[in-house]
């Protein structure tokens, strides 16, 4: 069998694609699929003015292994137009607990064309004195496990897992799409195309998101559009929403806006292409309303028209308009209102209900939530470039502030909307007041409920009041969110005093602090232990062979289990003693 190689010719040609990624439009992991259909390939129009391609009579040759696949693939244009039915929060509830089969010959396909990026690159080596040596390629074995593992239907919102999609055409056919967070050699993201097969679905290519849009007319790319100033200009004057920061009418604030919204739009399956007499649009809901008459409007996203070729591979899309109405779509481009996307913030509202009030926290285990390395949280700074004073606090004197934060009744909880790795989300941001050298500072954090764990948990620190409130701009106009948790950029921008230096107890403090460290340590320890099933290691003696590989004598390890097993304050003295000691 020979060698599967690839090409950068697009797998369908269609009529216009001036404004492709020659690296990128077209890829087909697969390589062999999207070879054989351009290399002998004929351009006809069908009805809707949408380009398609039937393949030529003289079919290329060593591709019998895969013909299948190849059939199937060239009828996906056939059956445009699809809708998303489902994504990832409810796939098992519209589908069921389905399954993806991955032929071993759609494994050597992939395996053979070496354009999977993590492929090539493979796993780090390591040598026998723990360094890093060369890396090795991932085997055929490797890379279904990776497949395997990658490709799993679930409704988890577990970041280990990849977004997912279903569509549905008009006529019936299912495709499953799934980010495989796996990438071209040309660092674009990876998507699996899955069709229905007898025991659920069967892998059948790994595509970019520009081949996506040329089989299904729907547009997973990341990228987003230009906007206009004259856009921004006409929203904040022109709409009943209201776009306020420090600047009345902030052009800032409501272009954020609208590239969130894009993403929320395109993350929730709803960014669909049409065909308008051979030209290119693709329709938005951006959920704004017209101040006098009250009108839901949409947005007209053309294919940019800019002179340099540069700029057009690098935003290959412009915002055309953002004040069509449904009345006005269906007159200019044909296109009914039931066929207008909807709100990509519908998925939201459920999140909104859930609140992590302080008896919620204190239900759910403040310790647990707190209980992790403070230094392994992200750090979210200024994006308008406020300047901040930075401070520096040690790692268990944040973690009580933040504790004594969470429990707080009357804290100040502003829902904010989160848009990566293909998904939107809700995090609750609130603000934590730190004592240093006397004197109060605030900082923010956030909260977000885990559907996968059951748990409420910390995710990042927050320094930036304007980027908390960009977020929450983009959900406080829902009716899910209560009055109590709407907010006005002034009254937030104060509530971020500093930033922070996390240190950690150099020699000079440890006398001070270890009592408080050391206790702090010691409930985490306690509390993962219990976690994994074994919280009766703390109690049980070490036996004596265990104390002499270790070089410590029974007697002192049963001293020490004798003081781990007090209560906390206890322990801080007994340590105390002990450090005194030595």
């Amino acid at each position: 069998m020979d060698m599967v190689t690839t090409s950068k010719t697009s797998a369908f040609p269609f009529e216009r694609v001036s404004t492709a990624n020659s690296k990128a439009i077209g890829q087909s992991v697969g390589g062999s699929i999207s070879n054989a259909l351009s290399s002998n390939v004929e351009s006809s129009s069908i009805s809707s003015s949408a380009p398609i391609t039937q393949p030529h009579s003289s079919r290329p040759d060593r591709i019998d292994y895969f013909d299948d696949d190849l059939m199937e693939i060239i009828e996906l244009p056939l059956h445009r137009e699809y809708s998303c039915i489902a994504t990832t929060k409810d796939m098992q509830s519209v589908i069921g607990p389905k399954s993806v089969e991955i032929r071993r010959r759609t494994i050597r396909r992939f395996y053979d064309s070496q354009c999977i990026a993590e492929q090539v690159k493979g796993y780090k080596k390591r040598g026998g004195n723990g360094k890093r040596g060369g890396a090795i390629s991932w085997t055929e074995e490797e890379l279904a496990e990776e497949l395997r593992i990658r490709l799993k239907v679930t409704n988890s919102l577990n970041p280990a897992h990849g977004a997912q999609w279903l569509f549905e055409s008009e006529d019936g056919l299912k495709v499953l799409v799934i980010h495989s967070k796996l990438h071209s050699k040309y660092s674009d993201d990876l998507f699996a195309v899955c069709l229905p097969n007898a025991s659920g679905f069967r892998l059948v290519d790994l595509v970019t998101s520009e081949v996506l849009l040329e089989w299904l007319d729907i547009d997973l790319s990341a990228t987003n559009p230009f906007i206009d100033p004259d856009v921004t200009r006409w929203i904040v004057d022109h709409c009943a929403q209201r776009f306020d920061t420090e600047q009345p009418k902030d052009v800032k604030l409501a272009y954020s806006y609208l590239i969130q919204l894009h993403r929320m739009t395109v993350f929730a399956g709803e960014c669909k292409r049409h065909w308008i007499d051979g030209e290119e649009i693709k329709i938005m809901s951006h959920d704004l309303v017209h101040r006098a008459t009250n009108e839901a409007l949409y947005t007209v996203i053309t294919r940019n028209d800019v002179e340099s070729e540069q700029t057009r591979a690098r935003t290959p899309w412009k915002v055309h308009s953002v004040d069509s109405t449904a009345a006005a779509i269906e007159r200019q481009y044909g296109i009914h209102r039931d066929q207008l996307p909807r709100s990509p913030r519908r998925g939201l509202e459920e999140e909104l209900q859930g609140v992590p009030t302080a008896n919620v926290l204190r239900r759910d285990g403040v310790d647990r939530i707190v209980g992790v390395n403070v230094k392994n949280l992200k750090s979210k700074f200024n994006k308008r470039r406020q300047t901040l004073s930075m401070m520096e606090v040690h790692g268990c004197d944040l973690m009580a502030a933040i504790r004594a934060g969470l429990l707080d009744s009357n804290k100040m909880l502003v829902p904010d909307s989160v848009n990566k790795d293909y998904r939107s989300w809700i995090e609750w941001k609130q603000f934590v007041n730190v004592m240093i050298s006397g004197r109060a500072h605030s900082i923010g954090v956030s909260l977000r409920y885990l559907p996968w764990t059951r748990h409420w948990a910390l995710q990042c620190l927050e320094y930036d009041a304007g980027r908390i409130y960009e977020q929450h701009r983009l959900v406080c106009d829902l009716d899910a969110v209560s009055t109590e948790y709407k907010w006005a950029h002034s009254e937030l921008s104060s509530q971020i005093t500093t930033a922070l230096n996390i240190v950690t107890t150099n020699n000079s403090t440890k006398t001070n602090q270890s009592a408080q460290c050391r206790a702090h340590h010691t409930q985490r320890r306690q509390r993962q232990q219990h976690l994994q099933g074994s919280s009766n290691m703390m109690s049980r003696p070490m036996s004596s062979f265990s104390a002499l590989r270790s070089g410590r004598n029974v007697q002192s390890l049963s001293s020490r289990q004798r003081t781990m097993n007090r209560p906390v304050y206890e322990q801080s003295e007994a340590m105390k003693r002990r450090s005194g000691r030595r």
